[in-house]
């Protein structure tokens, strides 16, 4: 008995015995018996195999009665699962005196209970080979006088990718793992350079004095880990708060910069959050020139109910420098409709230079582009959900709504009422021009429509009207002061908004969402969509997005125009910063320790 324990002190103490380090090469030899199971795990010193830890336990009455190749499968699961702070992440050697378990991960038939052995273990990076039973004898003593009682093991569903071990080994064996951690731990135990007094080793576990409390400083492999805890599962907080929730319990260099560039990298921020504060945009005008309909402005109001005519819509045509508006109800919103109206107004008004459009399907289609290309007519589409580029057209629609809906006594004859709207409209002063639209078109004052009897009998019988040189004066006047008054709004609206972001050509970026509507709530609909990839840069903030190559969403490739206050980047993926240097000028002061000298690195 003396010589067994005398033996057993040897075998459990140096110099046969070493302690744990990671970068050196492991083997794990196990065995089992009917009696029980075995295993040791081994680590290369100076060429020779030292023990590190040693492990074996009884079989239980189900398991004496399972094949021996059941069992040496059995022991090699067990051993894995009770080293795996040791071993997980590593490429080991597995060595057993069992031939046939070196090709049992390749089979593609296993016996049930085998296979589900198997995968427990399939997170290990292992490579198991034979080896006599007789060069095995250091297991096979420890298989058959097992230290451990027997324990039923735990169902394979309940053990796939999950880490049961102990907390504090845990803690230890992570930052073990970690260069430059295992190296500032060694200097301050050994006081080779005992000038980190922010740094305290407790149980040989490094900690960060910070607002009178330790935090764990965290590996630099752990910390992806560290911010999704803190943040994905956290409700996805903002950098202020996801760092306030880190530093209870934990700690590393240049925190803050890391926090932020997680932040800005995560799907589900960038999917479902809109950015706070002002909105960005300028206000984006092209100087009028002092001659009617060079530029006009078109769209669609309704649908209204059908009227006896079986009209639904209404097509609004604004001219940009007079603001002279024409209305015509059509029976849909078919380029086959918009065409005719436009060739019967330019045949007394003339061509235009510019059309200004939303995206509408009337003002997209070939036919409506090849009405422009023959005319050599500049057809100018909106941005995606950017009305304000039509807003002429929008204003206009405004103020028809609002005439259209008192003045309609049979909901089946509304554009009966189209003609007297225009009229008021275009016989009334605008605000921005100081004149009547008709008076800046035409050079006189018209007759009234209306059948007013009173209104006929005050107005003169003689034409107010203005000669040639009077009419241009007033017109240069007034383009004047159409300009000012959008210098003014320019100014107005640049205070009110800030600088739009710009992007490139080949920049990944977010458009704001629409959700159809489905008559569900729409609540938890995501805020943006995307990626899409920027194909143009155009003037006036705008970019020509497209589906990335090769992806698709719909069986039609998606290209189109957004403003970029309607557009957000993509995710960015956070740097390479192979330097962990604790640098205070890059490093936020929430995130120093107590004590920290101006320029200290902290070796991490």
């Amino acid at each position: 008995e003396s010589a067994f324990n005398e033996l057993k002190t040897a075998l459990s103490s140096t110099p046969t015995m070493v302690n744990y380090r990671i970068e050196a090469e492991h083997e794990l030899h196990t065995d089992a018996s009917s009696i029980g199971l075995a295993s040791v795990l081994l680590q290369v010193e100076n060429g020779q195999l030292h023990p590190i830890s040693y492990f074996s336990r009884s079989t239980t009455d189900n398991e004496k009665r399972f094949h021996s190749y059941e069992l040496e499968a059995l022991a090699i699961v067990e051993s894995l699962e009770r080293f795996k702070y040791y071993v997980y992440g590593k490429k080991i050697k597995v060595i057993t005196d069992c031939n046939a378990l070196r090709t049992t991960m390749e089979k593609r038939e296993l016996i049930p209970r085998i296979a589900r052995w198997w995968l427990r273990i399939q997170e290990f990076d292992i490579e198991i080979q034979h080896r006599p039973g007789a060069r095995m004898a250091h297991v096979d003593a420890l298989s058959r006088a097992p230290y451990e009682d027997a324990h039923e093991i735990d169902a394979a569903d309940l053990k796939i990718s999950k880490m049961i071990i102990d907390q504090a080994d845990w803690l230890f064996s992570v930052q073990l793992q970690d260069e430059k951690i295992r190296n500032i731990v060694n200097e301050i135990q050994n006081e080779v350079k005992p000038e980190y007094p922010d740094y305290v080793v407790e149980l040989g576990r490094l900690y960060r004095k910070h607002d009178n409390k330790l935090l764990w400083v965290v590996p630099k492999q752990l910390r992806f880990q560290i911010l999704h805890e803190c943040h994905d599962k956290a409700g996805h907080m903002s950098v202020d708060k996801t760092m306030k929730r880190i530093l209870n319990l934990f700690w590393f260099p240049r925190m803050r910069n890391y926090v932020k560039s997680y932040i800005n990298s995560c799907v589900g921020c960038a999917l479902n959050k809109t950015p706070g504060g002002r909105r960005e945009g300028r206000y984006h005008y092209d100087n009028v020139k002092p001659i009617p309909f060079t530029t006009i402005h078109i769209d669609h109001l309704g649908p209204f109910p059908k009227s006896s005519k079986r009209n639904e819509h209404v097509l609004v045509i604004v001219d940009s420098f007079t603001k002279f508006t024409i209305l015509r109800a059509v029976k849909s919103t078919a380029t086959s409709h918009v065409i005719p109206v436009l060739l019967e107004i330019t045949s007394y008004l003339g061509m235009p230079e510019r059309i200004i459009s939303d995206r509408g399907t009337a003002f997209t289609s070939k036919a409506f582009q090849k009405f422009c290309d023959e005319n050599n007519v500049k057809h100018i589409l909106n941005a995606v959900r950017t009305p304000r580029a039509n807003g002429h057209a929008e204003r206009a629609n405004r103020v028809i709504l609002s005439m259209l809906l008192p003045s309609t006594d049979d909901e089946r004859r509304w554009d009966d009422k189209l003609r007297q709207i225009q009229w008021s409209i275009n016989t009334i002063p605008n605000k921005t021009t100081g004149c009547t639209p008709f008076r800046l078109l035409y050079g006189y004052v018209p007759r009234d429509i209306l059948q007013n009897q009173l209104i006929q009998a005050l107005q003169d019988d003689d034409v107010d009207l203005i000669n040639d040189t009077d009419l241009q004066q007033l017109r240069v006047d007034t383009a004047q002061r159409i300009n000012d008054v959008r210098a003014q709004a320019k100014k107005l609206y640049d205070a009110k908004h800030n600088q739009p972001k710009t992007y490139n050509e080949g920049d990944l970026v977010l458009t704001t969402n629409e959700p159809i509507s489905s008559g569900t709530s729409r609540k938890l609909e995501p805020r943006f969509r995307g990626p899409f990839i920027i194909t143009k840069v155009l003037p006036n903030d705008r970019y020509v997005i497209e589906d990335l190559p090769h992806a698709e969403r719909t069986q039609r490739h998606y290209k189109a125009v957004f403003a970029s206050d309607q557009l957000k980047t993509w995710c960015m993926l956070p740097p390479d910063d192979p330097d962990d240097i604790d640098d205070i000028d890059n490093e936020d002061e929430s995130t120093m320790g107590e004590g920290a000298t101006l320029g200290q690195e902290s070796r991490l």
